[in-house]
């Protein structure tokens, strides 16, 4: 059984590993990743849980075994991004792709040298703010189509009076 070590407000914690494919080798220590072991997952962050992030690119950060492939997945929008973990465990990833405004969760897979893939970490929940500049300018967005559309109706109906007026002067 060999050891993963977490990081947990800066504190480094050892927990056992349940046997599996091969991880990586270092410090003379093989680990050992087990596609069915939940306890194999990536963590992520607790302080993510029920965030409201004021950013559509958020940073996404937890720890899992070290120098390991980590897989984030963000839904309701799918978008996947990968990062490694460093010599301790820890990582972060930030979206490159906007994630729009509402509620979503994000999850990790950890692939270990051989490519066998952990089981999905916990389902995080968190929110982007309706306030993010990205959000405000498809809001502003729709205004602006609705006002185009109003004044595209006014003309229709000032056109249809103008004519019926015309009509009505000819006889």
């Amino acid at each position: 059984m060999s050891k993963l070590a977490k990081i947990i407000g800066g504190a480094i914690v050892a927990a056992g590993v349940a046997m599996g494919s091969v991880a990586f080798a270092a410090n003379n220590t093989t680990t050992v990743i087990d596609p069915t072991n939940p306890s194999d997952a990536p963590k992520i962050s607790q302080d993510i849980e029920n965030k409201k992030f004021d950013t559509d690119k958020p940073t996404f950060s937890g720890y899992t075994f070290p120098n390991t492939l980590v897989t984030i997945y963000i839904y309701s929008k799918p978008i996947v991004g990968t990062t490694y973990s460093d010599s301790t465990g820890y990582w972060s990833w930030t979206s490159a792709e906007a994630i729009p405004a509402g509620n979503h969760s994000v999850q990790a897979t950890v692939t270990d040298s051989q490519g066998h893939v952990s089981m999905a970490s916990t389902a995080t929940a968190f929110e982007i703010s309706s306030n993010v500049a990205g959000a405000s300018a498809k809001a502003g967005t729709n205004w602006v189509i609705y006002a185009i559309w109003a004044l595209v109706a006014i003309f229709i109906l000032a056109g249809g009076y103008a004519l019926t007026r015309k009509r009505q002067v000819e006889e």
